[in-house]
């Protein structure tokens, strides 16, 4: 629709504010259609711009040797910073690129230089969503895009080993953020999602990273839990291999926090215990 359009709702959605309300905007795009106006009038906003990633674009080491789409999110990335405009990354991770994780993220950290990232494991569901369970024929099927549990408890896990030894305070990772959130707020214990959590299965309702996974997303609780509940996130088995990943390296940096410490200590942590480590 252009800028022009853009700021018309920009405004209109200014003008139609309660009084003393305010207002925040925010835009997610794959960069390709940014220039200097566009970024001139998101930087006068002071409009935070997730950047669309699907990332099997974000594997080339250049610029030049990137496909015109990588080209794009490059320069949409370098023109945002040089109009002083915040940005982040907002990464799928399917099957086609989930057994990449260091490329990932080392191409927006390093490459691009972006310190926000959000990874979303793509999930799409191939069979007739019916209402009433009986009524479905046959269990779910997603689609060959679709990112298997395994791949993404790898993948989060291969991320978090690399962001925790090098990067915590330096990089942003929203998952990673959330889950140290949890883990400072709650002990590691069983206790209710924030909504919903009463359609939970039992498998959920018993389980002890509830407090920080809350039952994942409501529309990928479409599996069986293993007493044949329905309802338990098809991506169960890979958040429950992150989040029983991370317990002791969370457990610190909460610890470290509620001593008034920053979270990054735990880098020099780890790495003195790794030297004195002995080798296997």
């Amino acid at each position: 629709m252009g800028l022009d359009a853009f700021q018309k709702a920009v405004e209109n959605a200014d003008r139609r504010a309660e009084p003393g309300a305010k207002v925040e905007h925010a835009l997610c795009t794959s960069g390709a259609g940014l220039n200097d106006a566009w970024c001139r009038f998101l930087a006068e906003r002071d409009m935070l711009v997730g950047l669309s990633v699907d990332g099997a674009m974000a594997t080339q080491n250049s610029v030049e040797g990137g496909t015109v789409a990588h080209r794009q999110m490059f320069e949409a990335a370098r023109l945002l910073r040089r109009h002083g405009v915040d940005c982040n990354v907002v990464c799928l991770v399917h099957a086609g690129n989930a057994d990449r994780p260091h490329e990932l993220y080392q191409c927006f950290r390093d490459g691009i230089g972006i310190r926000h990232v959000q990874f979303l494991p793509v999930v799409e569901r191939t069979d007739p969503i019916r209402r009433g369970g009986d009524l479905r024929a046959g269990p779910p099927t997603v689609s060959e895009r679709t990112i298997t549990p395994e791949q993404w408890g790898a993948f989060l896990v291969a991320v978090f080993d690399e962001w925790v030894r090098h990067d915590v305070g330096r990089q942003f990772v929203k998952i990673f953020e959330d889950t140290l959130a949890s883990w400072s707020a709650a002990t590691r214990r069983p206790r209710a999602a924030r909504a919903g959590g009463e359609r939970l299965p039992l498998d959920c309702r018993c389980c002890p990273v509830l407090f920080a996974c809350e039952g994942g997303r409501p529309a990928d609780r479409f599996a069986e839990s293993p007493h044949g509940e329905p309802g338990l996130n098809y991506l169960c088995a890979g958040y429950r291999r992150f989040f029983d990943h991370v317990d002791q390296p969370m457990r610190v940096m909460a610890a470290l926090l509620r001593g008034g410490r920053d979270a990054d200590a735990i880098m020099k942590i780890l790495a003195r215990y790794e030297r004195g480590r002995p080798a296997a």
